[in-house]
C-alpha cells in the first residue's frame, strides 16, 4: 500500500526513530519500516495518508469514477456465485467500461429509490468480466 507522509511529520518521525524515542502509536514502526519513493514528483493512483497519531486515512483513488447509462442489466437471485448475480451487457456501439479482477476496487449500487449499497472486491464481490455476484 503506498502511504504519504507529510514532509515535516516524516522528518520529526525520523529524528525520533535516530534518538530512540518511543511512541504509544504506530507512528515510528509504519515510518521505520516505509521505503521511501525517490521520485516525489509521481503520484500513485492509490493512497492513504499517515496521520502523526499512527493513523490512517480511507484510500485515496486520482481515478475517476465511470458511469454507463447504456447498458443492459440482469438480475436473478439465489445463485451459485451468490444471493445476487448481476450480469451487465453493454451497447455494442459503446466503449467499454467493464471491469475485470485485476483493475477493480469495488462496487456502488445505486438502486432508483436513491438507497446505494457498496461492495468491496474479494470481501463481499464476486467478479468476472459484466459478472458481479
Amino acid at each position: 500500500m503506498n502511504i504519504a507522509v507529510e514532509s515535516n511529520l516524516y522528518e520529526a518521525v525520523l529524528a525520533a526513530i535516530e534518538s530512540g524515542e518511543t511512541c504509544n502509536n504506530q507512528l515510528l514502526e509504519i515510518v521505520g519500516s516505509m521505503t521511501v519513493n525517490e521520485d516525489q514528483t509521481v503520484i500513485p493512483d492509490e493512497y492513504k495518508i499517515l496521520n502523526g497519531d499512527g493513523t490512517l486515512t480511507a484510500m485515496i483513488d486520482s481515478n475517476e469514477a465511470v458511469t454507463v447509462t447504456d447498458a443492459s442489466i440482469l438480475v436473478e437471485t439465489n445463485t451459485t456465485y451468490g444471493n445476487y448475480e448481476i450480469t451487465i451487457t453493454e451497447a455494442d456501439d459503446a466503449e467499454s467500461y467493464l471491469l475485470d479482477s485485476s483493475n477493480m476496487e469495488g462496487v456502488v449500487i445505486t438502486m432508483t429509490d436513491g438507497s446505494k449499497y457498496a461492495m468491496l472486491h474479494v470481501d463481499n464481490l464476486w467478479l468476472r468480466t459484466n459478472l458481479i455476484a
